[in-house]
């Protein structure tokens, strides 16, 4: 017969081994929210998120895991961050993710690439807008360390709607200090000090959609053939793929220049 307080020693010990093995490879998880002045339905169709981890010595890089949400038109990704997903047994670490904006045929509109710190399970909120489709990253203005591009403006790739202390100086207080929009159903927003566009397509006739540079204009009929192009992995932003990019908002942006996906492996 074994003695009660020996059984009770016994239960204790299994109990740490359990968590012995179980702390031996831990995990943690990673929740994605994206908010954007892309209009869901019209501009892209879906978001996907892929965390990649960078490789430490030859610069290669490593997916991990990818999230999607398929957007409708009246999802509301304007007013407050909205969640994409959540990816879970993921190893604790440096990481980056990869969101990118995909139209219904397949071609990346906007992205971003955020660095996050996953020393715990953590929430990022990515601000993907419309004024960095010409911005290519880093500039001399801004300074090497300022890789990716946020509301119009390369910022460090840590800056998040979490993290703004790493997103430079607010950009207004009011929208009169915003770029203007060159479309009558457009609108310049002052949000949260960032200036965010929105385009308001319930003020266009029957069959035409917003544009905030050409204003109210046709709706294109959509090939019903083969996509573009298939979801783009996460090695592939240093290719630069096709943009559906929709025209300049602002008179101050450059006439010519694509944007380009955030070369994740650069180390910037």
């Amino acid at each position: 017969m074994i003695a009660r307080g020996a059984a009770a020693a016994t239960v204790i010990g299994l109990i740490g081994l359990i968590t012995a093995c179980t702390d031996e490879h831990p995990t943690v998880s990673l929740t994605v929210q994206v908010r954007t002045d892309y209009t869901p339905g019209r501009d892209f169709a879906s978001v996907r998120a892929t965390v990649v981890v960078p490789g430490q010595d030859s610069g290669a890089i490593r997916e991990e895991a990818t999230t999607s949400f398929d957007a409708v038109e009246g999802d509301d990704f304007f007013t407050a961050p909205r969640l994409i997903g959540e990816i879970a047994g993921l190893a604790p670490g440096q990481v980056r993710v990869v969101v990118t904006l995909v139209s219904v045929t397949g071609n990346v509109v906007g992205g971003r690439t955020v660095s996050v710190d996953l020393s715990s399970s953590a929430t990022v909120s990515v601000l993907i807008t419309q004024t960095c489709r010409h911005v290519v990253c880093p500039t001399a203005t801004e300074g090497l360390s300022a890789t990716t591009c946020s509301a119009g403006r390369c910022v460090d790739l840590a800056c998040s709607i979490e993290r703004a202390d790493l997103c430079g100086e607010p950009m207004c207080a009011t929208a009169m200090e915003c770029p203007a929009v060159r479309a009558r159903c457009g609108e310049r927003m002052c949000v949260e000090g960032m200036c965010l566009y929105l385009a308001h397509h319930e003020a266009c006739a029957a069959g035409e959609r917003c544009d905030l540079d050409r204003g109210c204009e046709a709706i294109v009929p959509i090939d019903a053939g083969p996509a573009d192009a298939g979801p783009m992995p996460a090695d592939a932003a240093m290719d630069a793929p096709p943009i559906d990019a929709p025209p300049a908002i602002d008179a101050e942006l450059p006439d010519a220049g694509e944007i380009v996906p955030d070369a994740i492996a650069a180390g910037g």
